[in-house]
């Protein structure tokens, strides 16, 4: 049983329309596969309303950011066939507006440093999730 349980889309820090993933999959090879962008109830949502394409299940999942308080760092925990409770929309949103507001403070920078760097090519390409990443 081949898959793929990590993987992630343009509406988090992936290339690729969510639409894509399931159809390269099946190229593949895969029979299984799990679209777990970080922090995001999208991509959850997406698997749960398109169970199988191109042959493929999809897992509904996503990557949530986590902080290890033993080793005192920030890690990412993978969490499969989640429930979408008001909870984890919350704290979704919560990590959302925390990577915008990090997007910004390194848009701005960039900006005085280097002039080819336009704060609007840098937002086109978080249009998809609402969500700039780095």
């Amino acid at each position: 049983m081949a898959g793929d349980l990590h993987t992630h889309t343009n509406l988090s820090d992936g290339s690729s329309n969510i639409e894509l993933l399931p159809f390269l999959a099946h190229r593949a090879g895969l029979r299984y596969l799990a679209i777990s962008d970080h922090d995001s109830v999208q991509c959850i949502q997406w698997a749960q309303e398109h169970c199988c394409m191109h042959g493929v299940t999809l897992l509904p999942a996503a990557e949530l950011t986590c902080f290890d308080q033993l080793r005192k760092r920030r890690v990412h925990m993978l969490c499969y066939c989640p429930k979408l409770t008001d909870e984890l929309k919350a704290f979704c949103a919560l990590m959302g507006q925390r990577r915008n507001e990090a997007a910004e403070r390194s848009i701005a920078c960039l900006e005085k440093r280097y002039p080819q760097f336009t704060r609007q090519a840098a937002k086109a390409l978080s249009q998809p999730g609402g969500v700039t990443y780095k």
